[in-house]
């Protein structure tokens, strides 16, 4: 399938993305949205399987994109907030001809969640078919963050720019070899574990060795956010969940628009494993060949 790359415009900056389609007027739009301090590839090139597992099997066009202040995109990711990178969202949507004309299909993970949760709301209520929306390892919530950036000083006395860095606490050591040869140890310890494991959850830090700064802003924005409140329960839904270290229990209660499948293992290992992301990408595939009475195209 071809591939090119594109530069979208999203306010006063520019985004960079990969389009994967076999003709850019194909209806049916599926946009990724990433993790927090990651790219549009995601974690092991996930996004890119899911790009190339879609688009192969579906008439579908296919766009991963970096958010502002991150990969190839324009800015730092301190510069910006959840609602920017909501607009960001927005505007990917946008800026295809005929955009009014599209079916939508949103996918996030981590912090994309959160942010697809929003755009899909939001460009619904101005009249755009948002179609399906994907959620791969949700939390439903991160009301205690700000709570994580807390020392001496309460959340309020921060400055507007926080280094993660510094609240992390994070401490190294390292590994003799030999008597003449030490070993730098890359893989740090963190004194602050629930911090660290929030921002996993978000889609950040899976490696250990991403440090950055945030804006204050982002962090009580992120705070506010509840995905059971959020979700649009009429637009089809699929969320996809680890069986171990589940962040909570998305409930359908009896809603046929929403289905919830679950991959086995731990959902903070849930990118990691190869085996685990080809189920991923099936799960994906099924819920749209499921619904694919819904689509007027051939196979």
């Amino acid at each position: 399938m071809p591939l090119f790359q594109n530069y979208i415009a999203s306010d006063n900056r520019y985004l960079c993305s990969v389009i994967n389609t076999n003709d850019i007027n194909n209806e049916d739009i599926v946009i990724l949205v990433h993790g927090l301090t990651e790219t549009k590839a995601e974690k092991e090139f996930l996004y890119s399987k899911i790009s190339h597992g879609v688009s192969g099997f579906f008439p579908f066009t296919v766009v991963q994109f970096d958010l502002s202040g991150h990969g190839d995109s324009e800015g730092e990711i301190k510069q910006f907030n959840l609602y920017d990178w909501i607009n960001d969202t927005i505007n990917v949507a946008k800026s295809f001809d005929n955009y009014n004309q599209k079916k939508f299909h949103l996918i996030g993970t981590g912090i994309g969640n959160i942010i697809i949760s929003y755009a899909a709301k939001q460009l619904k209520s101005s009249g755009i078919n948002v179609y399906s929306q994907i959620f791969i390892s949700p939390k439903n919530s991160f009301n205690n963050i700000k709570s994580y950036f807390e020392n001496s000083n309460s959340f309020e006395d921060l400055k507007e720019i926080i280094d993660v860095e510094e609240f992390l606490r994070m401490t190294y050591a390292n590994e003799q070899l030999s008597d003449s040869m030490l070993l730098f140890e890359p893989s740090p310890t963190f004194l602050n574990e629930n911090l660290h494991k929030c921002l996993i959850q978000l889609g950040s830090f899976s490696y250990d060795n991403v440090v950055t700064e945030f804006s204050k802003k982002l962090i009580e924005d992120i705070s506010k956010f509840s995905l059971l409140d959020n979700v649009d329960h009429e637009i089809k839904t699929l969320v996809i969940q680890g069986t171990e270290n589940s962040w909570f229990e998305f409930k359908p209660e009896g809603n046929s628009n929403i289905l919830v499948e679950k991959i086995s293992g731990d959902n903070f290992l849930l990118f990691n494993n190869p085996r685990r992301q080809n189920e991923i990408v099936d799960k994906i595939i099924n819920f749209f060949n499921v619904n694919r009475s819904l689509y007027e195209y051939k196979l």
